[in-house]
């Protein structure tokens, strides 16, 4: 596929610098491929990070109400454990902080790495993962449990938390809340192809769809003819619903991510049928956001999460923000 891009190599750099004139409130830090916000005002700071190629993640959601700063890797690729200390080194040990971290084994291995090097030296960080995918690896049936669109969600949550003064033990407490009411299913319509991959991540037909890819171009654990809107979000409404034991009416929170090529038109059309199909199994749907959250570069594609709702998560939701992917509208 077309690029537009002018070196593999250099495409995180020149993303970064193109970001920082398009958005002038946020800063780089130090020399760092990271950025934080430039109203910096809470109790605890929230850092997040990882691989590139998913913007608007994670750097969209660095702004007032969400994330502090976002430290950033190569393409698909986490930044390493001497990227996020030095990150960490130029915003300095005055306040807490707590990492934010999607469940893929390298970026928790890079961060908790960094965690407990930086602890050493008199740094109080928490460290929370989000672990929302429910798609199962066909080899061993088990849910994957990686990090994937939820994150949003969870950014969301817990930045408003700190705005309220939450204390970084509490924030991680709601993390775990958070994880176990959040759960998502992603289907690609097709493979992406990073910057520098010379063919697609896998091989997908025409017609296909794989259910339960992933956001490195992981292979899914079904691939089947695709047929219309309505029947592929039946199996992601009938697969998500039946994973919580959510009780009848339960409050829920439904978010529709496209995965980078999927169109508008398309992704408010399953949003539709969705909504529809939830409402149907019995819930209630009070909070609904639909847009190109989080991306696998160029993957055409969609997820969809679910999240339990208590009043007070409907209530974070709806404020607004500053980070310009989540939009206040």
């Amino acid at each position: 596929m077309k690029k537009l891009i002018n070196a593999p190599e250099q495409v995180v750099e020149q993303m970064l610098a193109g970001l920082l004139l398009a958005h002038p409130t946020l800063h780089q830090i130090g020399r760092q491929l990271a950025i934080a916000n430039g109203n910096l005002k809470r109790k605890v700071w929230l850092v997040s990070g990882g691989g590139s190629g998913h913007e608007p993640l994670d750097v969209g959601y660095v702004g007032d109400g969400l994330l502090d700063a976002a430290i950033l890797g190569p393409v698909f690729t986490p930044p390493s454990v001497e990227s996020i200390v030095a990150t960490m080194k130029v915003l300095g040990p005055k306040r807490p902080y707590l990492f934010i971290v999607k469940n893929f084994a390298s970026d928790m291995r890079h961060f908790t790495l960094a965690r407990e090097q930086l602890v050493a030296e008199g740094y109080q960080i928490g460290l929370v993962s989000v672990a929302d995918d429910q798609s199962v690896d066909p080899d061993t049936l088990t849910a994957r449990h990686r990090g994937v669109a939820g994150t949003v969600l969870m950014i969301k949550l817990l930045g408003a938390a700190a705005d309220a003064g939450m204390a970084l033990a509490d924030l991680q407490t709601l993390a775990t809340e958070v994880n176990h009411q959040l759960v998502t299913l992603g289907v690609a319509l097709s493979s992406t192809e990073a910057p520098g991959q010379k063919k697609p991540a896998f091989d997908l037909g025409a017609a296909e769809i794989a259910y339960g890819i992933g956001i490195h171009g992981e292979p899914g654990y079904r691939s089947e003819p695709m047929v219309s809107s309505e029947l592929l979000a039946r199996e992601l409404v009938n697969k998500l619903t039946q994973i919580n034991d959510w009780p009848e009416k339960a409050p829920m929170a439904v978010m529709i991510n496209g995965l980078g090529g999927l169109p508008l038109m398309d992704q408010f059309v399953f949003t539709h049928d969705a909504v529809e199909l939830i409402r149907l199994h019995g819930f209630d749907v009070q909070f609904v956001k639909t847009g190109t959250l989080l991306t696998s570069y160029s993957m055409q594609g969609v997820s969809l999460t679910l999240l339990g709702l208590t009043e007070q998560w409907r209530h974070w939701l709806g404020k607004p923000v500053g980070g310009f992917a989540w939009g206040n509208g």
